[in-house]
């Protein structure tokens, strides 16, 4: 089996721990009502025997019944106070669970966006963003473990402390309980979070093949590709029942061994007690109340078993999290700058670039230099680094050797984000579900409604989308549909323009549009009014002809890695 490392931070017990830590105060009080429970608990074993002790062979004489009324009341106000603080432990854990999603949804949602481009292309990350699904076992366990697991360890606790006033013997036989209920626990116990965690990346492993066939759909309708999609399911489903049964070994030897310490607790102490009352040091109503504790202490042990379940889960569930939150994000710091009003001056002075897993450079002491308002096109073969060079100009690439001078100063000691609310890099068509409006805007609330409109004008779209139902609010799916092709390239141009940038880059988007179709595209590039330097990626002719200058890379070294010939 060969599922994904397992996640290299802290470890998952560490992890969750930390997750609660904010909670502190709120955890501290659920752990305050357990006592508090667990108290009220021994009310009745401590009421049962009472009523053997004093009233059990007294008749039915009016002063008995009245006594035995008393016991019941009494019974009944505590029984009742503890449902009451189960209900508040209940309302706090559910507020714990809701704080727990929203903290890590506004984590991912905060570092997503800011991931390091080479760590996305190291990972699955559709299948690895995933795994934020895990939150729901993660607030789920945090939850049951809060509520039943802590009132489990401190009911039986307290119970096991009751026993030991009544006889010295009963203290040895919760000493016996208790270091068995360890040999259980961690003995037995040991490898069940890895085994665990190995289960979990086994079941994503499945529905990351599951998703890479939603994703190429053509792919497997043809020659091979539906049964090859079924060998592959069913070498992974093998994987998970193998990590699975690895898991349930360890788990069902602990049940199996939670189950015999039941029945050896009940037979213990039906004998120790039993002695100790013929022997005259125990009374009968404290044997009944010792079997009462012993047995709510012992069932609490069986259910142990699932809580041990619920365990695991949540420590695969946390480290499968952990490789979201351990992510590399790009650096927050940086210089703001005053804005110059005019666009940006772009200059490469001896740039080296190399991937981390390549032995000889991408390019190297590339000098290359863009005036303010200048329309450069970067050529090359395929290969060459075209893209490349404008991601390392858009701060998600960092150069090995050399300065890259943006506005007059090196984008190292820039401001990312403030960078990027002036610049703009147009790699992909980028679609989300969502209207034509927010697609365009992008949630840029100084952006006006007639800014957006005269964006979607100059790319030749607006009359178009003006005459659907819903206009501007027609909702896209995620990919763009029902746009067309063209249509999609020129809804992402226009939300690149509509901010006006000082720095626009277009890596290979705009090959292939139709030039009698895209006149207004070109107009809108090329014009000598806009507010823009364009750095543009391409080796379509047309595009190459109505540029200021162009820039020819040299050809890469040696043979260019497959992913630099679909990047470049």
């Amino acid at each position: 089996m060969a599922h994904g490392p397992h996640s290299s931070g802290p470890a998952p017990r560490s992890r969750l721990f930390a997750l609660l830590k904010t909670e502190q105060p709120d955890v501290g009080l659920i752990v305050f009502f357990s006592v508090l429970t667990g108290l009220l608990y021994l009310a009745t074993p401590l009421a049962v025997d009472s009523v053997v002790q004093n009233i059990a062979f007294g008749g039915q004489q009016q002063v008995y019944v009245q006594t035995l009324l008393i016991f019941s009341f009494a019974l009944l106000v505590f029984l009742a106070l503890s449902s009451f603080i189960s209900a508040a432990q209940h309302f706090i854990a559910e507020l714990i669970q809701q704080r727990i999603f929203v903290r890590l949804a506004a984590d991912m949602a905060y570092r997503l966006p800011r991931i390091r481009r080479e760590a996305l292309e190291t990972a699955n990350t559709p299948e690895l963003v995933n795994r934020f699904l895990d939150v729901t076992t993660v607030q789920k366990s945090c939850a049951t473990i809060l509520l039943d697991a802590v009132n489990v360890v401190l009911s039986a606790c307290i119970g096991l402390l009751v026993l030991a006033f009544y006889h010295p013997f009963l203290l040895a036989f919760n000493f016996v309980l208790v270091s068995l209920l360890a040999v259980i626990v961690f003995l037995l116990g040991r490898r069940g979070v890895d085994t665990s965690i190995e289960e979990s990346y086994a079941k994503h492993a499945l529905a990351g093949w599951f998703e890479q066939i939603v994703m190429f759909p053509t792919m497997f309708k043809g020659p091979g590709g539906p049964a090859y999609s079924l060998h592959r399911a069913d070498a992974l489903v093998n994987d998970y029942l193998t990590s699975r049964k690895a898991h349930y070994s360890v788990l069902i030897r602990q049940i199996i061994a939670l189950l015999l310490l039941e029945a050896f607790a009940a037979a213990a102490l039906l004998a120790v007690g039993g002695i100790l009352v013929l022997s005259n040091q125990l009374t009968l109503g404290q044997l009944v109340a010792s079997e009462l504790i012993v047995g709510t202490v012992v069932y609490s042990m069986v259910s142990l078993g699932k809580h041990l379940e619920i365990w695991y889960d949540a420590m695969a569930a946390v480290d499968k999290l952990g490789k979201l939150v351990e992510l590399p994000v790009e650096r927050p710091d940086g210089e703001p700058v005053k804005p110059s009003g005019k666009p940006f001056e772009v200059e490469f002075r001896s740039v080296t670039f190399r991937y981390d897993d390549a032995t000889r450079p991408l390019f190297q002491d590339i000098d290359f230099a863009a005036v303010p308002g200048e329309r450069v096109a970067v050529t090359g073969p395929i290969g060459a680094g075209a893209g490349t060079l404008l991601e390392m100009t858009y701060g998600l690439r960092d150069a090995n050797d050399g300065v890259i001078i943006i506005d007059g100063m090196d984008i190292r000691h820039w401001q990312l984000v403030e960078f990027r609310s002036r610049a703009v890099l147009m790699n992909e068509v980028a679609i989300f579900s969502g209207s034509i409006l927010e697609n365009v805007r992008l949630h840029r609330q100084e952006i006006t409604l007639d800014e957006v409109c005269a964006a979607l004008d100059r790319v030749g779209l607006l009359a178009r989308f003006l005459e659907l139902p819903d206009g501007l609010h027609t909702q896209l799916l995620a990919g763009g549909r029902p746009l067309s092709d063209s249509q999609k390239v020129k809804v992402c141009l226009a939300r690149a323009i509509v901010g006006n940038p000082k720095l626009l880059m277009i890596d290979k988007v705009l090959d292939g549009l139709d030039p009698e179709r895209s006149s207004r595209v070109y107009e809108t590039l090329f014009g000598p009014d806009r507010s823009w330097t364009l750095l543009l990626a391409t080796r379509d002719r047309n595009l190459l002809e109505r540029c200021d200058r162009i820039y020819r890379l040299p050809d890469p070294p040696g043979v260019p890695r497959d992913a630099e010939g679909a990047k470049n």
